[in-house]
């Protein structure tokens, strides 16, 4: 993501912009944070955790991580604006409520109306597992009566929505799905957006991802060997690594709404930010394990991404990995031998952890405000 001094004409601008995060209501405050070395993780109290009935048993446990990133009002939506009953707002999941409202400040960042834009306005959006639905709505016995199943699901909690939901409340013409490919889904559903762009399909194209996982009022259970932090915190590319803070073996946990805008540069605008090349690839059964990479396949696509942009690249690199010792030792190899004399990288993600299937807009959202 850079401002390039010649184009080629393939680059995709980037236009707006919105987000909320852990610790962050819009992307100054996201910014503000990191420069501030702001870790915006919640460190829950005895008291916060025996209201949120955590057992006694399992708070005496000494495995039991007292942490979490806590996403601030993912109960609130402004149901009138959005043409929503209030009965229906109470069964939409929080993903598919902030992800209307954050795809609408993006549109608005960006400078354009809805509703006055003539041409094709293309959605792209992915988000994480519905827990607001199965561990709050299924148990609430007059809503599923008088709803019934079918309808609550279809109201804003079946993740094959999000996108034509959006579409259709801010009356958008043009493509819209979804995209579920796992932490690496919302850089993909950019992918496809400036696909759309560059093929003429879309005029512009709304890309992002939307995760929030509930409850988020108490901590986990480290257990060894797997993902989650053994401390509450998230250092990537740091011999200190213990893990992440995103989910545990049971459903609660990580929390994230991002939109990017997107535009077609046809003549030498002068936008301040654009996707100069962007791919997507898998190496199928050569995997090392189905969730860990192999570092030549790594290198191999970043050099292929690299001589696609030669010549506008700045000399720091963002990058990003879980923080566990397994995985830097993959990266960061395959950063070095793609990236050739290159000795600077930032890592793009401790202050606010993993987000699951949003992660990769948050990556992008950090290099654009920085």
């Amino acid at each position: 993501m850079t401002t390039p001094s010649t184009q080629t004409g393939s680059e995709i601008a980037i236009v707006g912009m919105s987000g909320r995060f852990p610790g962050a209501a819009n992307l100054e405050q996201f910014w503000n944070n990191l420069r501030q070395g702001i870790e915006s993780v919640h460190r829950f109290t005895d008291e916060e955790l025996a209201r949120a009935n955590e057992p006694s048993e399992l708070l005496a446990d000494p495995d039991y991580v007292r942490a979490r990133p806590v996403l601030a009002d993912v109960d609130l939506f402004d149901a009138e604006f959005f043409g929503f009953s209030p009965q229906d707002a109470s069964i939409m999941d929080p993903q598919h409520r902030l992800f209307l409202e954050v795809g609408w400040e993006a549109l608005e960042h960006a400078g354009y109306d809805p509703a006055r834009f003539s041409g094709q306005v293309g959605v792209f959006g992915t988000c994480g597992m519905n827990s607001y639905m199965m561990h709050h709505v299924m148990h609430h016995q007059r809503i599923m009566r008088t709803v019934g199943e079918w309808l609550v699901r279809h109201t804003g909690n079946d993740m094959s929505f999000l996108a034509t939901s959006l579409s259709y409340h801010l009356n958008l013409k043009g493509p819209s799905m979804n995209v579920q490919c796992a932490c690496s889904s919302a850089l993909v559903a950019i992918h496809l957006a400036a696909q759309s762009l560059l093929s003429g399909e879309s005029d512009m194209a709304l890309a992002g991802g939307s995760v929030v996982i509930l409850p988020q009022d108490r901590g986990y259970l480290y257990q060894n060997g797997e993902i989650m932090s053994r401390d509450g915190h998230c250092r990537t590319f740091d011999a200190n690594a213990t893990g992440t803070l995103f989910g545990v073996p049971k459903p609660v946990y990580w929390l994230v709404v991002v939109a990017v805008v997107l535009w077609y540069v046809l003549e030498h605008t002068p936008f301040g930010r654009y996707l100069c090349a962007i791919g997507s690839n898998r190496d199928a059964a050569r995997l090392v394990g189905l969730r860990v990479p192999r570092l030549e396949l790594l290198a191999f696509m970043l050099a292929g991404t690299i001589a696609a942009v030669a010549g506008v690249l700045q000399t720091a690199r963002q990058a990003n990995a879980t923080p566990q010792p397994s995985i830097a030792t993959l990266v960061l190899p395959a950063l070095a031998a793609a990236f050739v004399g290159t000795t600077a990288f930032r890592p793009g993600r401790p202050n606010v952890a993993g987000t699951i299937t949003a992660l990769a807009v948050v990556r992008l959202s950090w290099n654009l405000t920085g």
